[in-house]
């Protein structure tokens, strides 16, 4: 299984904090990794391996904000192909909203993380600290790819007294 994070390098920082607790899932669910875009800069077009990671991905983290709804690049290029994934292969979207943006218009009826001690969405720049929200999606992520695939995560560690 591999997975794909779709984000405006304008928000590196999150998704550089998002790469922590994504690394435990592939631990956990025998994701052979996340691709990230590293070395595209920032206004560079949509390039062939955007293509093949997207086309190789099982789970697709897309970062929403109003940089990635600005990015005709993550908009017209790699949306449309992640959905058709999603339609067509069986792919798991999870969105994560970073800010108060029209994320609305791009999850649709997509339940989107993280979400509060009440269910309700609390994008990320509205936390207390960014990395509980980060956590928190983290945990509703492990939760949805659980269901989406019918697998448990694996227990790393066993306590034998």
């Amino acid at each position: 299984m591999r997975g794909f994070v779709s984000y405006s390098h304008e928000d590196r920082r999150v998704c550089d904090d998002l790469r922590k607790p994504l690394k435990h899932l592939c631990r956990l669910f025998s994701i052979s990794e996340f691709w990230v875009d590293d070395a595209t800069p920032t206004g560079r077009c949509f390039r062939a391996g955007y293509q093949g990671a997207i086309d190789a991905a099982d789970i697709h983290v897309i970062m929403i904000s109003a940089n990635s709804l600005w990015s005709d690049t993550i908009m017209n290029d790699e949306m449309p192909r992640i959905l058709d994934r999603q339609r067509n292969h069986g792919a798991l979207v999870l969105p994560l909203i970073l800010d108060n943006c029209l994320w609305p218009s791009v999850v649709g009826t997509l339940l989107a993380s993280p979400r509060d001690d009440q269910l309700s969405l609390k994008p990320i720049d509205q936390w207390r600290k960014r990395s509980e929200g980060i956590n928190r999606a983290a945990r509703e992520f492990q939760s949805a790819i659980a269901s989406h695939f019918s697998i448990q995560p694996a227990t790393l560690f066993q306590w034998n007294p």
